[in-house]
């Protein structure tokens, strides 16, 4: 199960941490069930209860996606770069 939780003040990066598959046991007679492991994602800050909390597959689509969306960036960045010499270059 993949959710978020957020409530931020003040913003300073990432930590992740992995959570490996446990049993919780229930206070009451309802007996235990399985957590599966999950990747925890929280925003570090000055006061804050922020994560996102993913199962493993979500964890590893993220990880794909996310290099896919940074290789369009480093292309689009490079375009840039690029352009600006360019137009560096006319202007001289």
């Amino acid at each position: 199960m993949t959710f978020m939780h957020a409530d931020v003040d003040g913003y300073n990066g990432l930590e992740v941490r992995y959570n490996p598959a446990r049993v919780h046991q229930f206070e009451s007679d309802f007996g235990s069930a399985v957590v599966p492991a999950s990747v925890r994602v929280d925003l570090a800050g000055l006061a804050h209860r922020a994560y996102l909390s993913l199962s493993i597959t979500d964890a590893r689509t993220l990880l794909d996606e996310l290099g896919k969306a940074l290789t369009e960036h480093d292309t689009a960045e490079t375009d840039t770069t690029t352009a600006d010499a360019v137009n560096a270059g006319k202007a001289a």
